[in-house]
């Protein structure tokens, strides 16, 4: 994914300053733990995968939450209440939502970023009607092509009820899923962004591919 891309880049742009060797090895590589001097994790079950490591072994858990090392994350709640803001800012009030929180799989990043979008439609007074927000994902064991089901959920919702909720914002739990929904309105005759305004986040790469261009929040 191209988020991971460019997080995989600045590690090895930090590594090469500090004269230090990143190795990226695949989940069957060679490579022992007890050939490295330090692990970063980057990965949804990072806990599970610390209570394995050899003891004394450096990790860092990056992306994820972890309560069992130390980690770096983004402040995920107030990336999701500047969209918010921007949204507000612009006049709308039924912001409708497509996150990838499921019930079979959650994460923080998703956790965090639905729960400022109800927290900030609150705080501005406005109440939420659950049929606003829907999981792109009907489980976690799919295929996880963002844009794809991004494209896919949205045609069904414009399908089903869209039209008479009247939300004239969606925010998408990321990017990709922003740029399926353009192509699914764009495919319904409704204009992104005369009719709907849609936000992603992250601030990957193709957001600058997207036309119209697409609104988003980066991460650092």
């Amino acid at each position: 994914h191209p988020y991971y891309q460019q997080l995989v880049t600045a590690v090895q742009r930090a590594a090469h300053a500090a004269h230090t060797e990143v190795v990226l090895p695949p989940p069957d590589s060679y490579i022992g733990l007890e050939k490295i001097d330090g692990l970063l994790l980057c990965h949804g079950h990072c806990d599970k995968i610390v209570k394995t490591l050899p003891p004394g072994l450096p990790v860092v858990v990056m992306v994820h939450l972890s309560e069992l090392a130390p980690c770096v994350v983004a402040d995920e709640a107030a990336g999701m209440r500047q969209a918010m803001a921007h949204l507000l800012r612009a006049g709308h009030r039924r912001i409708a939502y497509l996150s990838v929180a499921v019930q079979s799989w959650s994460n923080a990043a998703a956790d965090s970023r639905h729960a400022a979008y109800l927290e900030t439609l609150r705080a501005n007074g406005i109440a939420h009607d659950e049929r606003w927000s829907r999981p792109v994902f009907r489980d976690w064991d799919q295929d996880l092509n963002f844009a794809r089901a991004g494209f896919a959920r949205t045609k069904q919702w414009i399908e089903e009820d869209w039209r008479e909720l009247g939300c004239t914002a969606l925010l998408a739990h990321n990017d990709d899923v922003a740029i399926g929904a353009i192509k699914a309105f764009g495919e319904a005759g409704i204009a992104v962004p005369g009719e709907v305004s849609v936000v992603g986040f992250d601030g990957s790469a193709i957001a600058l591919a997207s036309h119209p261009a697409l609104t988003t929040v980066e991460l650092p």
